[in-house]
């Protein structure tokens, strides 16, 4: 297999590089584990719950061990999670604000409670997905001084599989428990660049074992399967704008937009289209999407909306014409995309200028004061279900679209209780009121191609293309 990247530390709380973290995943375990389809499965914890979402108690398998042989307790977990917040900690500050005002307790070998803050409720399960350490090896190092251990090439962890050998360009797995009917061994490589570069090299591959091998997302042949990445792309609307107020006009310049044409056009087909505000997993939801595109109907609704069709072309209302800025920023295949919609809205009558602005700048001067109309970006998404209170809800630190909405607040809340039934409730029903208002339009979510030969694997939404090893330890042969 060959990934996009270098390995820094297989160390998972120490690295900065996805495809080392995407390694290390296979060697260590989390309390819980994210699967293909969106759900949360047991891992270290046998089992979890609930009853206010803000203490959690986790139940840890008695049976896990570490690879030398010594139990996986508690004190692992306290271990793992005192790391993150101890002074001198060289883990990566994105990874101590996510946890921070979380506080753990192991009341015996075999339980461990955390206590959450209530902006956090249910994604501590997204959390609880972190790898823990081994505390009977590491312990008694200082925090500063891990980097500088053999086990950041050589680690012990608790996964399906042992790191038999590895360097900054390789590493080389080997299944752990010889009954299981994964793939006996692996062997990963890197290579410079990322998604989107140039066709990696031939794959290196254990004798007898299936390959797969990262594509660039424009790359298509016929062994290549596609997985969709977390990043969805939406058209953010400031609905504090007079054009844009009414959600009459938001639900027009969405049925304008053919997102079909975005794929096949500057996308290169490495998109599916969007229609909600989820991706991955929510098969509920997928029927509370926003329709499109139906440019007849975008314009009835204009006219409704008292725009009318000017002599000369365009739409006016009492004398003001049509008119919106999208802003994008400086990606290629963004502002092609932007030009394509900007050309969408032409067609039902409204002026449309495209504004390119670097990413920085946009953020900071235009969409996060409200500075703007209309706005095209993408989102990266954490974990495997999307926390929709930053950009959604009334209060969200990111909520650019200005959108207040008591339904949708009390839908996004919750997403955010303990019980799985109210969670799913509540993503279906956020769904349906952002179908209703379109405080934002959903264009698509960019995907990544591999070539697979030998083996046979379910590929779920990826948070990055080097998630596809997430779930190596259940590939099977080829038949």
């Amino acid at each position: 297999m060959t990934l996009p990247g270098v390995l820094d530390t297989l160390n998972p709380l120490l690295s900065a590089s996805a495809p080392a973290r995407a390694v290390a995943a296979l060697v260590f375990s989390g309390l819980v584990a994210s699967g293909v389809d969106g759900q949360f499965r047991p891992d270290l914890a046998a089992s979890w719950g609930s009853a206010d979402g803000l203490t959690w108690i986790f139940h840890l398998d008695p049976h896990r061990r570490w690879q030398d042989g010594a139990a996986v307790t508690s004190a692992d977990v306290a271990y793992t999670l005192g790391l993150i917040d101890a002074a001198g900690s060289p883990v990566d500050p994105a990874l101590r604000n996510a946890w921070q005002g979380v506080r753990v307790a192991a009341p015996d070998a075999e339980t461990i409670v955390l206590t959450v803050p209530a902006t956090l409720g249910a994604d501590i399960l997204d959390l609880a997905t972190l790898p823990i350490l081994p505390a009977h090896l590491l312990a008694a190092t200082p925090a500063d001084a891990l980097a500088l251990l053999p086990f950041s090439s050589r680690p012990i962890g608790s996964g399906a599989y042992r790191v038999v050998a590895a360097s900054s360009l390789a590493a080389t797995l080997q299944l752990a428990d010889a009954y299981e009917l994964a793939p006996r061994q692996l062997r990963i490589s890197m290579v410079g660049g990322g998604a989107g570069s140039t066709p990696a090299p031939p794959p290196v591959a254990a004798p007898g074992q299936g390959t797969v091998t990262v594509l660039g997302t424009g790359a298509a042949t016929a062994a290549t399967v596609r997985a969709t990445l977390a990043r969805p792309v939406f058209v953010f609307l400031n609905t504090h704008d007079s054009t844009l107020a009414d959600p009459g006009v938001r639900q027009a310049l969405n049925l304008a937009i053919n997102r079909q044409s975005l794929i096949n056009g500057p996308l290169h087909g490495a998109a599916l289209p969007l229609r909600g505000p989820l991706t991955g997993g929510f098969t509920e939801v997928d029927a509370t999407g926003v329709p499109g595109p139906d440019a007849a109907a975008a314009s009835a609704d204009l006219q409704a909306a008292g725009w009318l069709a000017a002599s000369g072309g365009g739409r006016t209302r009492q004398g003001v014409p049509l008119a919106i800025t999208l802003l994008v920023d400086d990606d290629p295949a963004r502002l092609a995309v932007a030009q394509a919609v900007a050309g969408d809205w032409q067609a039902i009558g409204v002026k449309t200028t495209v504004e390119k602005v670097g990413l920085d700048g946009l953020l900071r001067d235009f969409a996060v004061p409200g500075h703007y109309q209309a706005a095209l970006l993408g989102v990266q998404q954490r974990g495997v279900l999307p926390d929709l209170a930053d950009l959604w809800h009334t209060g969200g630190a990111l909520n650019i679209s200005g959108w207040s909405d008591p339904l949708a607040d009390a839908a996004v809340d919750a997403t955010r209780a303990p019980s799985p039934d109210t969670r799913q409730t509540g993503y279906v029903r956020f769904a349906q009121r952002f179908a209703d208002e379109v405080p934002a339009i959903p264009l698509y979510v960019p995907t990544v191609g591999y070539a697979v030969a030998g083996v046979r694997l379910a590929i779920g939404t990826l948070n990055d293309p080097s998630d596809i090893l997430r779930d190596a330890a259940a590939w099977r042969a080829a038949s």
